[in-house]
Formats: structure tokens, sequence, C-alpha cells
């Protein structure tokens, strides 16, 4: 299991794009842009997303980048030279903020998974509620339309895959 160094920084909405920059130029292998103005954004609903977003994942105010780099022997002197770049932002003129940076470890698994916990059960409808595989589901409720057949069971195993996204 390989391990993960999180780079974080509290910023500005100004500094965002210079600072992922920075971040990608130094070898990230992801960048989570955490911006407190996503929580009063207009989602459009092109693809019919369903957005929940919670404010206890953003900051009150400003923005937190995080960025993730491979534990490696090389890892301090790359941190040392974001940090420097990071600061040469100012010479732009451009508004760091509180320009706190924090590093922590984290592991392969962990940062593979974090995912899930954004993805929860979205209600459709009434009769449909759409919940992600990994969500302990307790019972299926389903009210077949008359264009079904009678001979419709769920115990047919190929049927009871087709309905598991119903599942609530």
């Amino acid at each position: 299991m390989m391990k993960w160094s999180e780079f974080s920084i509290h910023t500005t909405e100004e500094a965002v794009e210079p600072v992922c920059n920075i971040l990608h130029e130094a070898g990230a292998s992801g960048v989570v842009i955490e911006d407190p103005l996503d929580l009063v954004r207009e989602w459009g609903d092109r693809f019919g997303e369903l957005y929940q977003l919670s404010p206890d994942d953003y900051p009150e105010e400003g923005v937190i980048v995080k960025a993730y780099f491979p534990v490696n022997s090389f890892l301090a002197e790359t941190i040392d030279e974001i940090k420097e770049a990071i600061n040469g932002l100012v010479t732009y003129d451009i508004d760091l903020g509180s320009n706190k940076i924090q590093i922590a470890e984290v592991h392969e698994e962990e940062w593979a998974t974090a995912w899930k916990k954004y993805y929860k059960p979205v209600k459709i409808s009434n009769n449909i509620t759409i919940t992600p595989t990994w969500r302990n589901i307790r019972h299926l409720k389903m009210k077949p339309l008359l264009s079904l057949t009678q001979e419709w069971h769920l115990e047919q195993e190929p049927i009871q895959q087709q309905c598991s996204v119903f599942k609530h």
C-alpha cells in the first residue's frame, strides 16, 4: 500500500488558479478545491446531476486547495519548492490570504475510498431511490407497472440484478 502526502493550503479565490498550477507542475497526482462559494452557486442540471454539499466540508472564508504527492525521498524538497513558488506569487500582486499550509499523511486505501462519503442515496421520485452499492441496503420496494407481465418475480436472478439500483 502506497503512502501519500496531502498538501493543503488555505488561500484566496484569487490565488486558486496559480496555486493549482504550481501544485500540478510540482507533480501533484490530484488537486481538490474546497471553495465555500460552491455552497451558494447555482448548479445547472444539464445531465440531471443532483448536488448535496455540506457546509462542514468547506472553510468559512477563503479557499482550501489540497494536492496529493507520493511519499518519497524527494518529498521534503518538493514541499519547500512549492512553498517558495506560492510565496513568490505576491510579486504578481496576488493576495494569498492566510497562506496557511498543512501537510498530512494519507494511506492509499483511505484516499482511494474517501470520495464515497459524497455519494448518498438520492430520492428520484416517491417510488424510486438510487442508492450507492456500498451503502447498507435492507429491502426492496417496487410497484410493477401494468406493462410488466404477471410472470415477473423478484426471485428471478436477472431481475434482482437489474433492480438493485432501486433498493433503499
